[in-house]
């Protein structure tokens, strides 16, 4: 086999394997974890309703009452 036909084949066979994963939709843990789901806007739209706020969020309780049991997460 000639060397620029195994490359060629090799580089076909490695982009048909690694583009299908940058190309993928979001990770599991994303779609299933509810503090990635944002219900509603909060906080005169600075902040979302979450069940938990994500790392560099904080809470901010006064606006909390619209997110019923979930906090009004804001960065």
């Amino acid at each position: 086999m000639d060397i620029k036909v195994f490359y060629c084949v090799f580089c076909i066979l490695l982009l048909t394997m690694t583009v299908p994963s940058l190309c993928a939709d979001a990770p599991a843990h994303e779609k299933t974890d509810k503090r990635f789901i944002v219900n509603h806007p909060c906080a005169s739209g600075r902040g979302s309703c979450r069940p938990a706020c994500l790392a560099g969020e904080h809470i901010t309780y006064v606006d909390s009452a619209v997110c019923g049991t979930d906090h009004c997460c804001v960065v």
